[in-house]
């Protein structure tokens, strides 16, 4: 595929998987900023301020995840920042962004569950732009398919096996994400008025969406002593249980926290 699409200068090039990150990030901020419910849970000055603890905090958490599953990539300083050619955990990012982001929005007296509703109403478009960067970059690569629609990597600068067919799981991925993002808009426009809702379904189908995936994917990391599930699917289910919870629990116990 295309992991490099513009040359600037010596070894500077704009990589196809940080572009699409930042193209996804624009326009989820825009619809964010735009959407009416934003006037009445956060200004946007404060919104700005989110914003910029979120990316650092999403980016971050991503990493990290990534250097802990695929440790055995790292053999410089270097390597531990290189995350615009591919190699950041988006189910990582989540769970950062779950950890900061409360205390900082307590903070700020922010009620959280009504700022989630919101963003998570959008975090799909990032979410969707994310593993098409994947795609360009050959990170996140599948397993050996036979497939008819099995693809193949020919470019020496992608990640994935080169000559090799195999399974498209960015592509499931993206398909799987447009799924939930077509819920979540039917969901939160006819079904969903509780506060939160929105949020623990997210969270609810982008780790099944991830715990499912993960089983195509060729580069799964296991822990030494249990060797059944991926790093990546323990933490997607431990997500999944997560929104389930919360989403059961705001749907039938409390019945009066109602959205605006």
């Amino acid at each position: 595929m295309y992991p490099k699409i513009l040359h600037i200068w010596g070894p500077l090039y704009i990589n196809s998987f940080g572009a699409m990150i930042a193209f996804g990030l624009f326009i989820t901020m825009w619809f964010i900023s735009k959407d009416k419910r934003r006037t009445k849970i956060i200004s946007l000055e404060d919104f700005s301020t989110v914003l910029v603890v979120g990316v650092v905090t999403v980016v971050s958490g991503a990493r990290i995840l990534t250097l802990i599953t695929e440790h055995e990539k790292i053999h410089s300083i270097v390597d531990l920042f290189d995350f615009w050619n591919g190699g950041i955990s988006s189910l990582g990012g989540i769970i950062a962004a779950l950890i900061v982001i409360p205390i900082y929005l307590h903070y700020k007296k922010i009620k959280f569950l009504s700022f989630f509703d919101l963003i998570a109403t959008y975090l799909p478009i990032v979410h969707i732009f994310t593993r098409i960067g994947c795609f360009l970059a050959g990170c996140c690569y599948g397993t050996k398919s036979n497939l008819s629609w099995a693809i193949q990597y020919t470019n020496p600068q992608c990640e994935a096996p080169l000559h090799v067919h195999i399974h498209p799981t960015q592509i499931y991925s993206i398909l799987a994400l447009i799924l939930v993002f077509i819920v979540i808009l039917v969901g939160k426009k006819y079904l969903f008025t509780k506060t939160g809702q929105i949020a623990m379904l997210y969270l609810f189908m982008t780790g099944l969406e991830r715990f499912s995936v993960d089983f195509w994917r060729g580069d799964r990391s296991f822990f030494k002593i249990f060797s059944i599930l991926s790093i990546d699917q323990i933490c997607a289910l431990a997500v999944t249980i997560v929104g389930l919870c919360g989403f059961l629990y705001l749907t039938f116990l409390r019945k009066e926290c109602k959205t605006t």
